[in-house]
Parts: C-alpha cells; sequence; structure tokens
C-alpha cells in the first residue's frame, strides 16, 4: 500500500471502500450463481438427490467453495424460499386495488396469493416441497425463522385487507385469512401431484370455489 502525504489518508480508505465494494459483489455473484444452480438442478429432477457435490459442478465451482457460501443445501433452498416469498408479498402489493369495491379488493388481493403460484409453477413446486417436507425451525435455525416472519407478514396483510374490506373483527378476519390460505396451499398440493384431474377437477376451479364462499361470509353484513 502507498501512502499518499497530502490527502493521503483519504486515498487510503477510498482504496479499502473500493476492494470491500469488489469483494462483496464478487460475494453476491458467486451466491446467485451457486443459487440459480441448485434452482436448475430442483427443476431437472427434483429435490430429492441433489447434492451440495451436484450443486458446487453445476455452478462451476469445487465442492469447497460452495461451502464457503453455504453450509448446507438446505440453506441453499432456504434462499431460494425467502427470494420467492418476498416475491410473492411484492406481487400481491402491486396487484392489490388502493380504492374502490371491497368485494372487489378482497377478490383481487387473495387472488394475487394463488395467482403467483399458478403461474409460477416452479417456484409453486419449491414452495410446495419446502414448506411439507421441512420441520419447524429450531431456537438455532435463523433462516427458518426469517421465513416464517416473511410469511406471517404475507398473511398479516392479506388478513388486514379482508378486516378493512368487511364485516369482520381483526380476530375473524385473521381466522378466515388462515382457513383461505390452508384450503388453497392444499389445493395447489393436490393440483401438483396430478390427483385433481382424476377427480374431474381443476386448481382454479376449487379456488374460485372457495373464495366465492368465503366472499358470502365475510361480506353478509357489509
Amino acid at each position: 500500500m502507498i501512502l499518499i502525504e497530502f490527502g493521503g489518508r483519504s486515498q487510503v480508505i477510498e482504496n479499502q471502500q473500493g476492494r470491500e465494494s469488489r469483494r462483496t459483489g464478487l460475494q453476491t455473484f458467486k451466491r446467485r450463481q451457486i443459487l440459480d444452480a441448485a434452482k436448475r438442478l430442483f427443476v431437472d429432477q427434483g429435490l430429492d438427490g441433489i447434492t451440495m457435490r451436484g450443486i458446487a459442478r453445476e455452478a462451476g465451482y469445487s465442492v469447497g467453495a460452495a461451502y464457503a457460501y453455504y453450509k448446507s443445501k438446505d440453506d441453499i433452498f432456504k434462499d431460494l424460499l425467502a427470494e420467492t416469498i418476498t416475491e410473492l408479498g411484492r406481487h400481491i402489493k402491486m396487484s392489490a386495488p388502493a380504492t374502490g369495491n371491497p368485494t372487489k379488493i378482497i377478490t383481487r388481493t387473495f387472488a394475487a396469493f394463488h395467482g403467483y403460484f399458478l403461474s409460477h409453477p416452479e417456484e409453486q413446486r419449491l414452495c410446495l416441497s419446502l414448506f411439507y417436507g421441512t420441520s419447524p425451525p429450531s431456537d438455532e435455525d435463523l433462516t427458518g425463522r426469517v421465513l416464517d416472519r416473511k410469511l406471517l407478514g404475507i398473511l398479516g396483510y392479506l388478513a388486514n385487507t379482508l378486516h378493512q374490506n368487511s364485516n369482520l373483527s381483526a380476530s375473524e378476519a385473521q381466522t378466515e385469512t388462515v382457513d383461505a390460505i390452508a384450503h388453497i396451499a392444499g389445493i395447489l398440493l393436490l393440483g401438483s401431484s396430478g390427483r385433481l384431474g382424476i377427480m374431474g377437477q381443476t386448481p382454479e376451479e376449487m379456488i374460485d370455489r372457495y373464495m366465492d364462499q368465503m366472499l358470502l361470509r365475510v361480506t353478509r353484513q357489509k
């Protein structure tokens, strides 16, 4: 390092900041490469059988380099899941009308939830595989708790929309929201397995039918 006598201190600081910025940028790039590689493998072969070695090979890195950024395959897929949930929340808020007919506001806001997954089948598979295949997070599982907070944030937004545009109390709106999301998730799970088809049903039809019934309940006295 060359120290410059006049104004040298600021020059050194700027050099350090530049190196730190480049280091951070490189770390972000490598993480992105690893995440994208894991997602490609998931799309091709599902969650089972994917290994850290396979992810590293797909990303073009050594397995040691992959472990430098993620402790396990689970951590990689939790990051992918966090990205999906963040994008889901953004999609719902962008789709929800700010004003207008209360029934239309409820319908479009909740429709944005299941509509996102129906139009993003890869993200739907990822969420269903991870949410239905992992145990509750332990006290040490910070990533899992971040995911829970993100999901609760979306549920809170939906419940608040329902509360503000219906005759329901805040508690009743929370209950209706949890019921609706549980029904929708179950329908999406059955749909992804192909079992709804043999029953002569589609996810869209079943979700629309449930939402019509919910709207009758929540707007009865509005």
